[in-house]
């Protein structure tokens, strides 16, 4: 029962961790006290590409965690070419991880449906209506 798109194994980068979950949702867990810079966000979105396959798939980022990212890990976020990613959403619970979200948020404005969070369960909940929504169109 390998092979399948559910069975990948989690990926553990220096800022976190990746889980491609049954679901279609890629869930990175972002490491306490993180700060990324361009290389790091480089390694995360070569893990999220990874897991992607091409299949349609929501990235949901648990930033709650996040110290800090630099204009350049979010340039490299921005510009990821990630096959399949339908949508992108953050989950965060500080004022400067908001503020850094919304930053992203303007680079991508209009490139695919971006939200921002204060619970796991809204953006799961989230995640799964814009799979549904791709899922029934195709």
């Amino acid at each position: 029962m390998s092979g399948g798109p559910n069975d990948a194994r989690p990926i553990d980068t220096g800022v976190g961790r990746f889980e491609l979950r049954a679901d279609g949702v890629i869930f990175w867990e972002v490491a306490f006290g993180s700060t990324i810079n361009e290389n790091s966000a480089r390694e995360a979105a070569a893990a999220a590409k990874a897991l992607a396959s091409g299949k349609p798939v929501v990235i949901i980022a648990d930033a709650r965690g996040l110290g800090f990212a630099d204009r350049k890990a979010r340039d490299v976020f921005a510009d990821a070419k990630i096959e399949g990613r339908v949508a992108t959403g953050v989950i965060v619970s500080s004022r400067v991880v908001r503020y850094l979200a919304e930053q992203y948020a303007r680079q991508t404005e209009g490139r695919r449906p971006f939200r921002i969070f204060d619970s796991e369960g809204d953006a799961i909940e989230w995640a799964s209506e814009q799979l549904r929504s791709v899922r029934s169109s195709e």
